[in-house]
């Protein structure tokens, strides 16, 4: 287990569709951002 990082931001969103890889839909996940730029997308149960 890591441990916690302060970021600018955490959306967390019923659906995320991302541009890569296509046709794919994330079901409860979380984007993360930090420095204005996303970081990473996480399940919303592990932001």
């Amino acid at each position: 287990m890591t441990s916690p990082v302060t970021v600018d931001s955490i959306i967390e969103a019923r659906w995320i569709i991302p541009v890569e890889p296509e046709k794919i839909i994330l079901i409860d996940h979380a984007k993360v951002i930090n420095d204005g730029m996303s970081r990473i997308i996480l399940q919303n149960s592990q932001a």
